[in-house]
């Protein structure tokens, strides 16, 4: 054997030895590190671990390793059943250290928590942050690398344990990778299929989480996740909560220098919603958000932009304390929005539509709960909202349309309702500290208005209304409001509550201008109602509809209770520039306080009143009406009023002419006791009222009346007053065409409570007629009626008319030749007034006497005389004779009288004439 041979053994036999060492250290290794984790593990408090194989290949890197188990306290708190991590040795070469490969397969580990205790996994704590070591103060960044081509997870679970909960999370799929951190900006993809009991998450991703400029992109799918999973995750002052969550999203992420962009474009849905809470309760049917978003992040601002659709059905919320309850179904939200917070405050704009097929709201109240529903709702327009240290400012501008709004008291039957309503305008709000103000200007409409308030048992209905102008609200220490604009309400009705046909109708009122400033300065422009046609009705118990419409006084009496009584408020001051009645406006009256009612229609024409100032009261206004009474009847009124002075006032001249007397036959068997039969009425009233006293004079002429007695009682009690029948009166009164033309005057003291209308009236018209009589007489009869008086018959309420006596012969019984004159005009009377009639009273003196004694006798003794009542009677007799057959007056028209004897020295032989 050569010397180089046996140099060449000894370096044989290293290296089979090395290669033998090597082989047996790749071989034990594996055994070796399982022991040694068996052996390390429980010295530490780590528990006991299992590893079912394990292969290492220091050559290339990898290791694997199968059935790792890990157990603390004799329970398992950790399994995989495979996992295999490939290693880049030749990297490090290169400061870098990079992972081929790692994935794990069939994980199953334990995340658990209790109160007050940190989070556990697979039964190990984890540090707190105060466990942690702090830095070195000098502590520098490396120069190494990191990279991690390929991360696989494959159906792996981990266990969520908390008080309440148990969860189990599947990654069935999670493939992330590669990510290099010396290829920054390379983006790196992820897929992921996750599942939470029954919900499933799909992810796919990519990123440069690494990159100087962090970006990434990622889609997301997640079916119905139960809410009440995530219960015990929640504080006990949240509430309950419970629903399903679903949604397919995208989400991008920027982070620039100095600005971090996330955005989202995609669908959330939310099933089932309930959310309970101690303060209020939340449900919705149906929540869903599809859309983008946008949020813009950096050193100054907040920016979030969203542009997408908002849904939602049947959300209701409660507020506990108070009982307010709403709901809205079928709410919709399309539009953009904008919001951003900076060091100027918080400022949102919104634009866009909301809608909502119903909205129910219930508000309690002290006295009685609000509902108020609506049905379809929609907005169209702009919002913007700007909060700063100083004020809250909202600005809202668009249109606002819904039908079927009801507003509804159920404890007091209050009701109001409207069929279309719409409004246009902008409306802007400032909340500060010292108070809110709000402005408010466009035009609104609605159609189809109702009100029900049975309490006052109104019933109102509009077929529209209509308001244009501006509006100004502040609830300062002093509120005040400010309103200004026109308005207009056309085919209005106002009736009582269960009675039909409304009693007021109005085609149209316009209001071209109302001011209100404070509540303490109302002005109104000119009124303009049309058409306007309204029933009043009399009754015992008052004026209808306007008693029925009165709330019922309240009173304390008998409660036992002191009632605060406080200075009266000073009422507004309200201005109005005039009122307009024009078009078919009708008035119907009826009066059942008289037997038969009386029913008339009032149709006016025009009527006008002028400005009206509550400041100014003593300030007259003109008014004027002309109308139609009836339905040829002319009606006209002119004149000043003043209804603001206290008391009112009033200075009016009133005509009517040619109206039919018979309906007015109840008033006149309440005055008079004659009902008319026929007859028309031509009046002219003049009236002054001030002072709470009326005075006025009012001028009839009536034409072909004809009346009939209808109540004796009545009729006596005028005539007492009149001191002259009625028939008679009124055939003096009658012109040659039958028309009787008085004037009556009439005054009284409204505040007087013995002054009676009706009664002052009454005896106005008594003695007027007494007193037209007297002179129409004297009037026809002169120079004969110098000695005209009234006498009052013995045992009849009424009097008569007592004229010149015709004179006789003393102890003739033939008239004198000196009174033909007389006669004739007497008989010129009466045939031009048939329905007069005369009373011939004969009467003897003391010269009849003397005459017929010749002188003998001077008085006429106590007691009959049979000689003297004789000539007394004679002498009527003779009277009548003469009238009758040289004047040809009826004899109906002629009465004698009963003889008298009249004893008074110097007394005239005579012949009394009494109408």
């Amino acid at each position: 054997m050569s010397r180089k041979h046996k140099r060449s053994r000894p370096l044989f036999h290293i290296t089979v030895y090395g290669i033998i060492g090597i082989t047996l250290l790749l071989l034990l290794l594996p055994p070796f590190i399982g022991q040694a984790l068996r052996f390390t593990l429980p010295r530490y408090g780590m528990g006991g671990i299992e590893v079912g194989n394990i292969d290492l290949n220091l050559f290339s890197g990898r290791v694997a390793f199968d059935e790792l188990r890990l157990y603390r306290s004799a329970a398992q708190v950790l399994h995989l059943e495979h996992g295999e991590l490939d290693f880049e040795w030749r990297a490090l070469l290169q400061k870098r250290l990079q992972i081929r490969h790692l994935s794990l397969q069939g994980l199953s580990l334990t995340l658990s928590q209790s109160p007050r205790a940190p989070l556990r996994v697979a039964g190990f704590a984890l540090p707190t942050g105060s466990d942690s070591p702090e830095p070195a103060a000098d502590a520098t960044s490396s120069d190494w690398g990191f990279a991690i081509d390929a991360l696989q997870l494959e159906h792996n679970r981990i266990h969520l344990i908390r008080p309440g909960l148990a969860q189990t999370l599947v990654i069935e799929r999670f493939d992330f990778g590669p990510l290099k951190s010396w290829e920054a900006d390379t983006p790196s993809p992820l897929e992921a299929l996750l599942h939470l009991n029954e919900t499933q998450l799909q992810l796919e991703a990519s990123a440069t989480p690494l990159a100087a400029e962090p970006a990434g992109t990622l889609r997301l799918q997640l079916s119905p996740l139960e809410l009440a999973t995530a219960q015990p995750l929640l504080p006990p002052t949240a509430g309950t909560v419970s629903g399903q969550l679903s949604a397919e999203l995208e989400l991008s992420l920027n982070q620039r220098r100095d600005q971090l962009s996330l955005r989202q474009s995609g669908n959330l849905t939310l099933q089932g919603l309930q959310l309970v809470h101690p303060l209020q309760q939340l449900t919705g049917q149906n929540l869903r958000w599809q859309g983008s978003s946008e949020l813009l992040l950096d050193a100054e601002s907040t920016r979030l932009l969203l542009d997408g659709t908002l849904g939602g059905d049947q959300l209701t919320i409660k507020l506990t304390a108070n009982g307010t309850e709403a709901e809205g179904r079928d709410l919709l939200w399309q539009g953009k929005s904008t919001l951003q917070l900076d060091g100027q405050g918080i400022r949102n704009t919104l634009n866009g539509a909301l809608s909502t097929n119903g909205l129910a709201l219930r508000l309690p109240g002290t006295d009685t709960d609000t509902e108020v529903a609506t049905g379809k709702l929609s907005w169209q327009g702009s919002s913007a909202l700007q909060l700063d240290e100083t004020a809250t400012r909202v600005t809202l501008e668009g249109s606002l349309d819904g039908e079927t709004l009801a507003l509804k008291q159920p404890g007091n039957g209050n009701t109001a309702t409207t069929g279309h309503l719409n409004w246009q305008g902008t409306t802007r709000i400032t909340l500060e500290p010292q108070g809110s103000r709000s402005v408010t200007e466009g035009s609104l409409r609605s159609d189809r208005l109702a009100l029900q308030l049975p309490g006052s048992a109104l019933d109102f209905s509009g077929e529209r209304l209509s308001w244009q102008g501006s509006a100004a609200i502040s609830a300062a220490e002093t509120p005040d409001i400010r309103l200004q604009g026109e308005a207009e309400l056309q085919q209005a009705a106002l009736g009582t509550l269960d009675k039909e046909p409304p009693h007021t109708i109005l085609a149209r009122l316009l209001i071209p201008q109302i001011r209100i400033d404070g509540l303490q300065d109302i002005e109104l422009g000119t009124l303009q109602l049309q058409n306007l046609q309204t029933r009043l009705r009399l009754t015992a118990e008052g004026m209808e509809p306007l008693q029925q419409h009165l709330p019922e006084a309240q009173s304390g009496a008998g409660t036992g209770t002191a009632t605060a009584v406080s200075e009266p408020a000073e009422p507004p001051r309200l201005r109005l520039a005039g009122l307009s009645l024009d078009g078919d406006t009708l008035i119907h009256f009826e009066d059942t306080t008289v037997s038969p009612r009386f029913a008339e229609t009032l149709t006016v024409n025009t009527l006008t009143l002028g400005a009206l100032d509550s400041h100014q009261p003593a300030r007259t206004t003109p008014l004027a009406l002309q109308a139609r009474l009836g339905a040829h009847s002319q009606l006209s009124a002119t004149g000043q009023v003043t209804p603001f002075a206290t008391p009112p006032g009033a200075g009016l001249e009133v005509t009517l002419q040619d109206y039919e007397m018979p309906p007015l036959s109840p008033y006149l068997v309440r005055l008079l006791g004659y009902r008319i039969n026929s007859g028309q009425l031509d009046n002219t009233l003049t009236l002054t009222l001030a002072d709470n006293s009326l005075q006025g004079e009012t001028q009839i002429k009536a034409r072909q009346l004809q009346m009939q007695p209808e109540d004796p009682d009545r009729i006596a009690a005028f005539e007492q007053k009149s001191t002259l029948p009625l028939n008679t009166a009124l055939g003096l009164l009658r012109d040659k065409q039958g028309n009787i033309e008085l004037t009556i005057p009439f005054s009284g003291a409204l505040d007087d409570p013995q002054f009676d209308l009706s009664d002052a009236i009454n005896t106005a018209l008594a003695k007027a007629m007494r007193s037209a009589s007297v002179s129409y007489l004297k009037y026809l009869l002169q120079p004969y009626g110098s000695v005209i008086t009234l006498v009052q018959l013995a045992g009849k309420a009424g009097g008569g008319v007592q004229l010149d006596p015709v004179l006789f012969t003393a102890g003739s019984a033939e008239p004198g030749a000196d009174t033909a004159d007389y006669l004739e005009r007497l008989a010129k009377l009466f045939a031009e007034r048939k329905n007069l009639q005369l009373r011939l009273c004969g009467i003897a003196t003391t010269a009849d006497l003397i005459a017929l004694s010749k002188g003998q006798q001077q008085t006429i003794p106590p007691g009959p005389n049979e000689q003297l009542e004789e000539l007394a009677r004679a002498r009527a007799a003779a009277l009548k004779q003469q009238l009758v057959e040289q004047y040809q007056l009826a004899p109906g028209q002629l009465f004698i009288c009963n003889p008298t004897l009249d004893r008074e020295a110097g007394a005239e032989p005579r012949v009394q004439l009494q109408l």
